[in-house]
């Protein structure tokens, strides 16, 4: 089926913007600013969706991040918790948290040293839904649900972006973990792209890690 809304057409305002500016768009729509060494113009904006993030707490100027609120016809909020960002929406839609979802994670801080998996503990409890679920629904309300999912499930995502991720890469980057002596202080094992160093506790290894 064609999706009821299939168009490229922005109405001469730009498809992208950079992300710090939408408040400027929504009480500015039309404003052309530098971006990029290219011209940008602001669009319209009269909906607005925000999802794993909480504006109200982080953006700069707060009143004028008020009027622009009350200039949106509608606002949808997706969360887990009743943030600041939630009180100013038409429409809160609870998401489930990181407890009841199966996801993969990032560990290492910003290194990104490696991947973990996040097995949920519970189904969603109450009304709660998983944000790709969400969003499943609201795409398939545009008859875009295929193109959003792609034909694959959570799970399906889940493996298909674990798999990506293992395929080797042109970076020769090593992550080392230390581990301490025992069975396997002569084993010297590799795991993919991770060497696993086997040390000792006294060892200089550790003395710098814990400095």
């Amino acid at each position: 089926m064609k999706p009821i809304w299939d168009n490229n057409d922005y109405k001469g305002y730009s498809k992208t913007m950079p992300v710090a500016r939408w408040i400027d768009a929504i009480l500015e729509p039309g404003k052309e600013i530098n971006y990029n060494g290219s011209k940008v113009i602001l669009p319209d904006t009269k909906m607005l969706v925000v999802s794993g993030c909480n504006p109200w707490h982080h953006h700069q100027n707060r009143n004028r991040m008020k009027t622009a609120f009350q200039k949106l016809q509608t606002v949808v909020t997706i969360d887990f918790a009743w943030t600041a960002t939630c009180r100013f929406s038409d429409i809160v839609l609870p998401a489930c948290t990181q407890y009841e979802r199966d996801d993969i994670d990032l560990y290492g801080a910003y290194s990104g040293t490696g991947i973990l998996a996040m097995h949920k503990l519970v189904d969603p409890m109450y009304q709660s839904r998983t944000d790709f679920a969400i969003f499943t629904d609201f795409c398939r309300r545009f008859n875009r649900s295929k193109e959003f999912t792609r034909g694959m499930d959570e799970r399906q995502w889940i493996r298909s972006l674990y798999d990506a991720v293992r395929k080797p890469t042109k970076r020769k980057r090593k992550c080392q973990i230390l581990m301490p002596s025992g069975p396997m202080r002569k084993a010297g094992l590799i795991l993919g792209r991770v060497r696993i160093t086997p040390v000792t506790p006294n060892s200089a290894k550790i003395r710098k890690l814990i400095r």
